[in-house]
């Protein structure tokens, strides 16, 4: 099948249905991968386009896609999905019912909860808006994005702290005596949204994007970038939580190259798909997909290799690829084919196994003292029975497939670094062990302290080094002893209350054991002096 340029970078597709053979990628972890041939996820008249695949934590895996199954001879067009669980895929269900719906992304938060985003026509306009389901039915559509314009392509992915990046193509098709602009814009979920940011602003058409969160802790935006009519690019930029990185041209080529999908494997392998447009002629013209692989977080990339070997008339593009969490750990690429002309049609690709990887990582940490508050006098406060001991838990989760001697560090942060402990101990594949570290705050001076754990003694792969770190701010409030009432610091206040307390010992109206800074039993002119002596001390 024949389909021109401007028509494919609009209509949104994806990889094909061909004999693959066992073209070759590789990881450190077990040498080559290779490939499956394809076979056919779903297959109804019609034209099925963009799918969005999702590996649920539960062992499940889905698909979703763009149909206009139910609607051939309308405008109509619907989101539709199906699952996989042990090895059998479900009947094709339906996410919408009615009216125009486009390009599903699909992610999942930590609590299980699925959302989807999708592209609805509200009024003149194209909007993003989203669903979520636990299993069940879903949710009512909720409108996220707002414009006059025309908002296209959300590409979605959650992070480790839960904050949800969305990244989506905005189009202007309000000059009527030129091309309509495409313009990559952003915003972040956690609690509530963020305002909308433009990340691009050139003159070239930038659309087609897929944003990912790496081991590396930087968020990764990837887009096909080029002058309207012209061949288009891809180009990638990332964020380090402060700063944008700026554009870094990752694919070089003489073709129009478009709507990549970017993953990172569960060995820090990072890998690329993307559409490629061949021309033969001014009249044969079609899409394969390309890949390529980086052992280095991005730093080199393999040479390309050609997924798809299809004819002149079959079209590969817009793949989604997924790593599995269940088996032999393989990688999944779907795609939109019309091998089965005129229909294009649901297909995947799998990958031999990614496995098995060395892999270990903080799931968890906590720090709560023998009274349960946030808060810790320095070395403690005897008058009230707070220990000077921070117990700092910290569970360390193997999720490789090797028994692992890790050996597991705790450093509390603030303008400062104290080295809190080094612990040691065996953790088996897919087991979580809790690591227990007692700080002792005497000495420590005041201030709010986070913690830095590092693990050791296990064998990444460069790419799962992310793994290595973990950092929490804000964890401990170390107040100043005579910062009697608990505010972080030492003022008129505080010698106030203790001044009313004078003399005064347990069981008095007066009393207040805070103020009872050496823990003798009674509010004297020690701890008044104590108080004033530190006054101004914050932290």
């Amino acid at each position: 099948m024949v389909l021109s340029r401007n028509r494919l970078a609009s209509v949104v597709i994806m990889l094909a249905v061909t004999t693959l053979g066992m073209s070759p990628f590789f990881t450190p972890a077990h040498g080559s991968v290779g490939w499956s041939s394809p076979s056919l996820i779903d297959t109804h008249a019609g034209t099925d386009l963009l799918p969005s695949a999702l590996q649920a934590s539960n062992g499940t895996l889905w698909v979703a896609w763009q149909s206009n199954r139910y609607g051939q001879a309308s405008a109509r067009t619907d989101i539709l999905y199906k699952t996989y669980t042990n090895g059998v895929w479900s009947m094709d269900l339906n996410l919408t019912t009615s009216g125009y719906n486009s390009a599903p992304s699909l992610v999942q938060l930590s609590n299980g909860t699925i959302l989807a985003f999708w592209v609805i026509k509200s009024g003149t306009s194209f909007l993003v808006f989203s669903g979520t389901t636990n299993g069940g039915s879903w949710s009512s559509p909720v409108q996220i994005t707002t414009t006059v314009l025309n908002d296209t392509q959300p590409s979605a992915a959650v992070s480790g702290d839960g904050t949800i990046w969305l990244v989506w193509t905005r189009i202007n098709s309000t000059c009527s005596s030129c091309l309509a602009t495409k313009q990559l814009f952003y915003k972040t979920w956690k609690g509530s949204w963020s305002p909308e940011v433009q990340l691009t602003t050139d003159s070239n058409q930038n659309y087609g994007s897929s944003v990912v969160l790496t081991k590396d802790g930087l968020v990764r935006v990837t887009w096909s970038k080029g002058a309207a009519g012209s061949t288009y690019q891809l180009f990638t930029r990332t964020y380090d939580g402060v700063l944008w990185s700026s554009e870094t041209r990752i694919v070089s080529s003489s073709s129009t190259d478009e709507h990549p999908s970017m993953i990172q494997d569960r060995n820090g392998t990072m890998w690329l798909f993307w559409g490629r447009l061949i021309v033969v002629s001014l009249l044969v013209q079609y899409y394969e997909v390309v890949g390529k692989f980086s052992y280095n977080l991005g730093g080199t990339w393999s040479s390309e290799i050609i997924l798809t070997s299809t004819s002149t008339t079959v079209d590969s593009l817009m793949p989604s690829a997924v790593q599995s969490n269940t088996g032999v750990k393989p990688l999944w690429v779907f795609y939109s084919s019309n091998q089965n002309v005129p229909d294009y049609d649901i297909f995947a690709v799998m990958s031999t196994g990614i496995y098995p990887i060395h892999d270990m990582t903080v799931s968890r940490l906590s720090a709560s003292n023998n009274l349960g508050k946030f808060w810790e006098y320095s070395g403690g406060l005897k008058s009230v029975g707070q220990s000077a001991i921070e117990t700092v838990t910290v569970a360390i989760a193997n999720i490789g497939d090797y028994v692992e001697n890790v050996s597991v560090t705790l450093i509390a942060t603030n303008t400062t670094l104290i080295r809190v402990g080094t612990l040691q101990s065996l953790v088996g594949p897919g087991n979580t062990m809790n690591f227990y570290f007692y700080w002792n705050t005497t000495g420590v001076r005041a201030a709010r302290y986070g913690f830095s754990v590092s693990l050791a003694g296990v064998a990444y792969t460069f790419g799962n080094t992310g793994d290595n770190n973990y950092n929490l701010t804000n964890q401990v409030w170390i107040l100043p002893l005579g910062d009697v009432n608990q505010d972080g610091w030492i003022t008129i206040q505080d010698i106030s209350v203790a001044s009313f307390g004078y003399s005064a010992t347990p069981g008095s109206s007066r009393w207040n054991p805070y103020a009872d800074i050496n823990g003798d039993g009674i509010i004297n002119i020690v701890d008044i002096n104590y108080i004033m002596f530190h006054y101004g001390t914050t932290s």
